[in-house]
């Protein structure tokens, strides 16, 4: 944790509190569970209906299922906005589904695909840097949130000309 003050608690890094969950696997899986489920539930939902094939993509297009650098550890009202620091970085969301995989191989629980979060939405998609968070009103099955993430990949390295993922912000 960073320290600073957002919504009821303090900003956790999205990449760092990803790592943070791996020595705890073994150790307090419960721990890692309840905070997987939390870190999760911070999705970016920036883009509704089926995405172009004929054009490259919008910044806001390209957000769709990232997540943001850092989150709030608590939000009990997610119809406030928090300021923090939204700029995506491509490889925020993998660490989370890393510790995702690394929790289904360690315990076997495989139910918590089946929990239900719910996402963000940026105030201003066109400029996520000074843009703040909000809750939004689509709840997802963490296996959604799951394939929310691969089809962003996906949808980065086919308007990459290069067929790559995208760095965006870091």
């Amino acid at each position: 944790a960073h320290g600073a003050k957002l919504a009821d608690g303090i900003e956790l890094g999205t990449r760092d509190r990803g790592q943070d969950m791996w020595p705890k696997m073994k150790e307090d899986p419960a721990r890692v569970r309840k905070d997987l489920i939390h870190a999760l539930s911070f999705m970016y939902v920036t883009h509704e209906g089926s995405f172009p094939n004929n054009r490259p993509l919008t910044l806001r297009e390209k957000l769709h299922g990232m997540f943001p650098r850092q989150y709030p550890s608590h939000w009990y009202n997610r119809s406030l906005e928090v300021r923090n620091d939204n700029r995506p970085y491509t490889d925020s969301p993998l660490w989370l589904l890393n510790s995702l995989n690394m929790l289904i191989r360690e315990t076997g629980d495989v139910n918590i695909l089946s929990e239900i979060v719910p996402t963000i939405r940026l105030t201003s998609p066109d400029t996520p840097e000074t843009s703040s968070i909000v809750g939004n009103n689509l709840n997802l099955p963490i296996v959604k949130v799951v394939e929310e993430v691969l089809n962003c990949f996906e949808r980065h390295a086919k308007d990459s000309p290069y067929g790559i993922a995208q760095i965006l912000y870091g």
